[in-house]
């Protein structure tokens, strides 16, 4: 009977577990995020060995899109190990997964602003970033609030 007490008494200090949904949707969209970034960072090395090897006289775009190339395997990388630890509950990468889907929405309709001008409508770019990093955003603010909020509610339990 006092075996049964103590393993009472030792679930109630644990903290309360959080919905596997709001762990495994956000784990999921950036997992999901790590392989289009890395294929395409990948993808994209490609063009910039065409653009070495053909001969390419003007060195500014190859170095941009070499330094773009990069970003996106670094963001590629990042976004798996952001989807490692929302898998692990840990609020640090809720919350730079917060971080990064906000950077990928402004990059993306400043890219398309700055670089692609008039090709496709801009409220499009935009209606289209918000749908795809603000959903990603958002189900990371939502993870993050609830590892928040359950934490609390288990460490004031008696």
């Amino acid at each position: 009977c006092s075996r049964t007490r103590e393993a009472v008494a030792a679930r109630s200090e644990e903290p309360e577990a959080v919905p596997d949904l709001v762990v495994a949707l956000p784990a999921v969209v950036f997992r999901s995020y790590a392989k289009v970034w890395m294929r395409g960072g990948i993808g994209m090395f490609g063009l910039v060995a065409l653009l070495a090897f053909s001969g390419a006289t003007d060195l500014d775009w190859l170095v941009f899109t070499g330094v773009v190339c990069a970003g996106l395997v670094v963001f590629g990388v990042l976004a798996g190990e952001v989807s490692d630890g929302m898998r692990s509950r840990e609020p640090w990468a809720f919350g730079l997964g917060l971080a990064m889907s906000l950077v990928a929405a402004f990059g993306s309709v400043v890219a398309f602003q700055a670089f692609a001008p008039g090709v496709v409508n801009p409220v499009a770019v935009r209606w289209g970033s918000v749908l795809v990093f603000g959903g990603a955003a958002v189900a990371a603010a939502a993870g993050l609030v609830l590892l928040f909020t359950h934490r609390r509610r288990a460490a004031a339990r008696p």
